[in-house]
């Protein structure tokens, strides 16, 4: 969340905060008040105790919290994805079935690129697609150094493409502490 977003989200709830505000708290120039720190556990989805306890219990649960807020926002973006894919390859049947008995070579050429494309945009080869692509992303960080190499990038079968199947989509910190969402 940006620091002008957060300051009208404040802002909406009685506070009079600016973008301001946001920068002078996040850089340990402000002290946050328990309103404020009431509000924005509210705005920002996290604990109270985010922005009144430091402990090291308190920073491994605010990564864990993270965690799931990315997981959720992931799992919310696939969704959207299948739905306009979806949306999509209806649209794309409506237009194969009003234009199957149109005549002349250029429907003809678009009708069969639009079948094609009808089988190899399926939701199962989409989701191979993500795979292989998310391993092929975990043997780059591998050979590069990067990410924490606890985790297993993809199923072996991550990159095999089956045929269609004709079925055919910041967290503002308390001073000194740093975080996103």
């Amino acid at each position: 969340m940006s620091q002008a977003a957060l300051a009208q989200q404040m802002l909406a709830r009685g506070w009079p905060w600016r973008q301001q505000t946001v920068a002078r708290l996040e850089n340990g120039h402000r002290m946050v008040r328990f309103g404020e720190a009431t509000a924005l556990a509210t705005i920002l989805r996290a604990p109270l105790d985010h922005f009144t306890r430091r402990s090291r219990e308190a920073a491994e649960a605010e990564k864990i919290r993270t965690a799931g807020v990315r997981l959720r926002d992931a799992y919310e973006a696939v969704a959207a994805g299948v739905c306009r894919l979806l949306d999509e390859q209806r649209a794309a049947e409506r237009l194969q079935v009003l234009n199957a008995r149109a005549q002349g070579d250029l429907v003809d050429v678009a009708l069969v690129e639009l079948r094609r494309w009808m089988r190899e945009c399926s939701i199962d080869r989409a989701i191979l697609e993500g795979r292989r692509r998310f391993k092929e992303l975990g043997e780059k960080r591998d050979g590069s150094g990067e990410g924490d190499g606890t985790a297993d990038p993809a199923p072996e079968n991550a990159g095999e493409l089956e045929p269609a199947s004709g079925d055919e989509g910041e967290i503002v910190s308390a001073p000194g502490r740093a975080g996103n969402t």
